[in-house]
């Protein structure tokens, strides 16, 4: 540190300082965690947009998604124009860490809810003997504008980060 406080030796230019930062001589140190990059956007598989919107044969979000971001997560898939569906399949894997999962899967017939609960569940992941959950719903839902998927990927402090091995809607 030079006398003035600033890094640097005698004739070396200041540096600009950052307010995100806590210099510890020529070192720093983040203030805020990294939030990581940004979640990746959903698409429709198989570029079936139409079909989904029609309520025909099944689309959804396929391969799989991760959160970027640890903690809860929600998902909202919003049609454009209100859809009729019969059947609502999700897919679940974990195959790195042992935690207990709880998701909450809604609808809404208006774009700005309210929301109807269609089901609340909680599976607990095990990489030594259940990595998967699948879970099939028939439903009997007219004019569904929104589907919403909340995810809490870790009911204990550690926060895992949330996944989806697919989402079909038919």
């Amino acid at each position: 540190m030079s006398a003035a406080g600033q890094p640097g030796g005698p004739g070396a230019a200041a540096p600009a300082f950052r307010p995100d930062r806590i210099y510890l001589g020529w070192q720093y140190a983040l203030t805020r965690p990294e939030p990581g990059p940004p979640p990746g956007r959903l698409a429709l598989a198989d570029d079936r947009a139409a079909d989904v919107r029609a309520g025909e044969t099944g689309a959804g979000i396929d391969p799989g998604w991760r959160a970027a971001q640890r903690g809860k997560q929600t998902l909202r898939i919003m049609f454009d124009k209100p859809t009729r569906l019969r059947r609502i399949r999700l897919e679940f894997s974990e195959t790195e860490i042992a935690r207990t999962q709880e998701f909450t899967l809604q609808w809404s017939a208006e774009p700005g809810g309210p929301f109807t609960e269609i089901v609340r569940q909680q599976w607990s992941f095990s990489p030594q003997g259940s990595t998967g959950e699948t879970e099939d719903y028939q439903v009997n839902l007219d004019s569904v504008s929104v589907l919403e998927l909340a995810l809490k990927p870790d009911l204990t402090p550690a926060n895992a980060f949330a996944t989806l091995a697919s989402w079909r809607m038919m």
